[in-house]
């Protein structure tokens, strides 16, 4: 014989306390989804905008200047002969094209300000007007000649640079002092015959110069990036030195004006 057991049915309050409980679930796990999903987005972005706001921040690079130099003379002493000196010289003496090479090392402050040093060689000089010659021993009697004083210096700039710009294309600027280590004085003399022909005599001096000048320096330009790496800068720049040359009655201050043209990499 075949006994078939009742069926008994859920209790409806018991099936609708167990669909609460399943949505409970449901909607749990939905926020924890939604959670994390929240969490990896923020986090995406977050590295997302440490990659746009990171940069390079040491960088080296190289120089050179072509320097228009001159001197100015000043004198303490009223004595009418020494102003006479001076006077002469102002008439006589005129700017020379001198220049400035070197390498130097950047490090970046914040995306525009760095601190730029360096080490550097310049030729700063001036020379006078041509003049006739008269007697000398020379095979064939010049025409006229010159003096161009040369004064070397080894140059540590120390200098606060600012870059204005978000395209490739930015406003660079520079402003700090440069310390110069005499080096050496030449005195070049030429002499030059009717037919053009260039006679040259050199005196060079290690003595006798002040060991130590301070120039501070001014420069407004232009900076072109090639890429993230490598670009090119073009500044004009003003140098003045606050230190006489040297112990004499007629004081000399050496300055340039220069057109400074920079290549940099970035580290």
């Amino acid at each position: 014989m075949v006994r078939f057991e009742e069926i008994i049915p859920i209790p409806p309050q018991r099936s609708i306390a167990r669909n609460i409980i399943l949505l409970r679930m449901k909607i749990k796990t939905c926020f924890l989804i939604l959670l994390f999903s929240s969490s990896l987005c923020a986090q995406e972005k977050q590295d997302s905008s440490k990659l746009k706001n990171k940069f390079n921040k040491v960088q080296i690079g190289i120089n050179f200047s072509p320097d228009q130099c001159y001197r100015t003379l000043k004198s303490e002493n009223p004595d009418s002969t020494i102003l006479g000196i001076l006077k002469q010289r102002e008439a006589f003496e005129i700017p020379c094209l001198g220049f400035t090479a070197g390498v130097n090392f950047r490090y970046a402050l914040t995306k525009i300000l760095a601190i730029e040093m360096g080490l550097q060689i310049a030729n700063k000089r001036f020379q006078t007007n041509d003049f006739a010659v008269i007697g000398g021993s020379f095979p064939i009697m010049p025409s006229s000649a010159l003096y161009i004083y040369n004064h070397y210096y080894a140059e540590v700039p120390l200098l606060l640079n600012a870059v204005l710009g978000t395209n490739k294309l930015k406003i660079s600027a520079d402003l700090g002092i440069i310390t110069g280590f005499f080096l050496h004085y030449t005195n070049t003399y030429d002499v030059f015959d009717p037919n053009g022909k260039l006679t040259e005599q050199k005196t060079k001096t290690y003595s006798g110069f002040n060991s130590l000048n301070f120039s501070p320096t001014v420069s407004l330009g232009l900076s072109y990036d090639f890429n993230k790496r490598s670009g090119i800068s073009l500044e004009p720049t003003y140098r003045y030195g606050l230190v006489k040359i040297k112990k004499a009655p007629v004081h000399e201050y050496l300055w340039s004006i220069g057109l400074n043209i920079g290549y940099h990499i970035q580290l």
